[in-house]
C-alpha cells in the first residue's frame, strides 16, 4: 500500500503542483491573451507576412486585396491554435509564470496592458 501512494505521488505529483485557484487561471489565461495581442501573433506583425509568404508565392495570381482580406482570419486561426489550452504559446506563458506570485502577475497583467495600449508590438 505504501509503494502504491509513492506511485501515485510521483505519477500526479507534477499535475497536483500545476493547478491553479480559479482566480490566478484567470490572471493567466489574461496574460496569454494580452501576449498574444503585443506579439508576432499580431495581424500586422513580421511573423504573419512570412506566414503569408509562402502561401502568396504559391499563388501568385491572388491580388494582395485577395490577401490583405484575408490575413485576419488567418492570424485568427493560427493565433487559436497556438494559443489554445495545450498550445504553444499556452504552455510556454505557464510554465514561464507558474512560480510567479499573485503580485508579480498582477504586475505583469499591467505591463502588458501597456503594451497594448500603445501598440508596442514593435519592440518585440
Amino acid at each position: 500500500m505504501k509503494r502504491a501512494r509513492l506511485v501515485l505521488l510521483v505519477l500526479c505529483g507534477p499535475s497536483v503542483l500545476l493547478a491553479q485557484t480559479p482566480a490566478r487561471e484567470a490572471s493567466i489565461a489574461r496574460i496569454e491573451k494580452a501576449y498574444a495581442q503585443t506579439s508576432l501573433l499580431a495581424h500586422d506583425s513580421p511573423f504573419t507576412e512570412t506566414l503569408l509568404g509562402a502561401a502568396k508565392a504559391a499563388n501568385a495570381d491572388v491580388t494582395e486585396e485577395a490577401w490583405a482580406a484575408i490575413k485576419p482570419e488567418v492570424t485568427a486561426a493560427v493565433s487559436a491554435v497556438m494559443t489554445d489550452k495545450g498550445g504553444l504559446v499556452d504552455s510556454l506563458v505557464r510554465a514561464s509564470v507558474g512560480a510567479l506570485s499573485d503580485a508579480e502577475l498582477r504586475r505583469l497583467m499591467a505591463m502588458y496592458t501597456v503594451l497594448a495600449k500603445h501598440g508596442l508590438r514593435e519592440a518585440h
